[in-house]
């Protein structure tokens, strides 16, 4: 059950990314209408019914009778208690403050809610969603609390994972496959666990062994910044996959054996965890939100940006709408959604000030630079050139080897723009506009910060020998090809594929070059 459940997760990030990127995001939640009802259709046809026990003294003999022992207030109670958390964990601090009367009024009526739940589930006894009864067992108490807090954890990393590859420019579906190394460990490791409980016949070990590691890849997590290598994020994520997955599943098959001897019990106790399970993964990413939220406020508030009532509300509703303003505040405000990443994680990063010491250390100092594909992951020029600026002594050489659209290049083009875009998806930089990436724009930003251009020319266009070759042709000879191998996994293959026809074409026709060259020198400005 648990590798069905971390299987279901790998899909549906790919799936959302893709709708939301080529489609719209609500697409997300309509596919949930023919889906469940498919899943619907199957479990009253297929799954067998559970005959009651033969003990069991309250069993009723008509089927209305066994419709009206089902808890309906119950279920009632609980979905107007979680509601209300939720709704208030969303409100508060986001659109209305703490002390509206919305979020004063929601919280109230969770309390209220909840006392009320906990009263009739008492009074309910053993029809209870929630038999007070099975929560005298141990076991049971254990592994509910561990329960909510490991679905707690998956469904904030299945969350925020995604949310950290798209702060760096990826875009939707590009972020759903990069969080595949969290969901493909995840389901090992619960597949795993699951063979090494039917092994030693104890799921004890599991939840003491496990746990610690996905704190400990949720620590690490911490020390992310703008500039943490890929790779070392990638095994974060293996960590936090091999910490929770076994957990999953596991939970489950302790509340089983703990109830072994009073088998009518074990349906009633499965379902209590796997209740758990969810409201763990509802009320985490409520509260999670609620937080993101109130500290992205303070961050952008101290970092000196004035932003229109309008753009204001636009950023705190998307992140990734940082990327649509202009250089300047988009330097200022780059560094907030990677500090609130790391605060949400409960733990900041004691590595922030030594960091600022290094760059101390190094400002000024360097008589020449050199960039290739600066641009490979990053905002934009103005901010790369920027921290350049920093690093060079007083009239130090700045060399930039780009790639860059020619002049040729018509941003009113939609035959263009649609090149740009597939070439930009395969590079896993976000779309800002095919004009930021213009030979001319990488000239003006430098100029704009306080560089002299010295020579600037598209090596491309230099035909020195009768044997000059083209810098597409050799990707003209692969797409040609049909022996040529692409890559295995069919979503990289055709991305791979399409990328590479586009570059060639606009090879041909002179649209884009990789090999634009820009010598500068800094201009002391003191």
């Amino acid at each position: 059950m648990g590798a069905v459940y971390a299987i279901s997760a790998i899909g549906g990030p790919l799936l959302g990314g893709v709708f939301s990127d080529k489609v719209t995001w609500r697409w997300c939640f309509y596919l949930n209408l023919p889906v469940g009802g498919l899943a619907f259709v199957i479990i009253l046809l297929v799954l067998p019914s559970i005959p009651a026990p033969e003990d069991a003294s309250t069993v009723t003999s008509t089927t209305l009778q066994r419709w009206m022992r089902l808890d309906w207030t119950g279920s009632f109670l609980s979905i107007c208690m979680t509601t209300m958390l939720e709704l208030a964990l969303q409100w508060g601090g986001n659109t209305k403050t703490w002390s509206d009367p919305a979020v004063i009024a929601t919280l109230s009526l969770f309390g209220v809610f909840l006392i009320s739940f906990i009263a009739w589930e008492l009074y309910r006894e053993e029809d209870a969603i929630l038999p007070p009864h099975l929560f005298r067992n141990m076991s049971m108490v254990g592994a509910c609390i561990e329960g909510f807090m490991i679905s707690m954890c998956f469904v904030l990393a299945s969350y925020y994972f995604p949310f950290l590859y798209q702060i760096r420019g990826h875009s939707a579906a590009r972020s759903g496959i990069d969080i595949l190394p969290f969901m493909i460990s995840g389901i090992i490791s619960c597949l795993g666990a699951g063979g090494a409980v039917t092994a030693l016949g104890a799921p004890w070990p599991f939840l003491f062994i496990f746990p610690p590691i996905g704190a400990i890849s949720f620590g690490l997590l911490t020390t992310v910044t703008n500039n943490t290598p890929s790779a070392r994020i990638l095994g974060y994520q293996i960590l936090a996959g091999v910490g929770l997955g076994p957990a999953i599943q596991t939970v489950v098959v302790v509340v089983q054996v703990a109830f072994a001897g009073e088998k009518k019990y074990i349906s009633q106790a499965t379902a209590t965890i796997t209740f758990m399970q969810v409201l763990g993964s509802s009320v985490g990413l409520a509260a999670s939100q609620a937080i993101f939220s109130a500290r992205l406020r303070t961050e952008i508030d101290h970092s000196g940006v004035v932003l229109s009532p309008d753009l204001r509300a636009l950023v705190l509703s998307n992140i990734k709408a940082v990327f649509q303003l202009e250089d300047s505040t988009r330097f200022k405000l780059q560094g907030v959604a990677p500090k609130i990443y790391s605060w949400l994680t409960e733990t900041r990063p004691l590595v922030a000030s030594l960091t600022e010491i290094i760059e101390e250390s190094v400002m000024g100092k360097f008589d020449a630079i050199y960039a290739v594909e600066s641009l490979a992951g990053e905002p934009g020029f103005e901010q790369i050139y920027r921290q350049c600026y920093r690093l060079l002594e007083p009239r130090g050489i700045f060399g930039i080897y780009e790639w860059c659209w020619t002049t040729r290049f018509d941003p009113l083009n939609n035959s263009h723009c649609q090149m740009a875009n597939i070439i930009e998806d395969y590079a896993g930089i976000s779309r800002r506009g095919p004009t930021e990436r213009l030979l001319s724009t990488a000239i003006k930003a430098l100029q704009k910060n306080h560089f002299e251009v010295i020579e600037s020319a598209d090596l491309s266009e230099r035909k020195d020998s009768s044997t000059h070759i083209p810098w597409y042709k050799l990707l003209e000879n692969a797409v040609q090809s049909p022996h040529f191998r692409w890559p295995l996994h069919h979503t990289s293959g055709d991305l791979t594929k399409d990328a590479a026809r586009v570059l060639l074409q606009a090879g041909i026709y002179n649209l884009f070059t990789p090999m634009a060259m820009i010598i500068s020198r800094r201009v002391d400005t003191s």
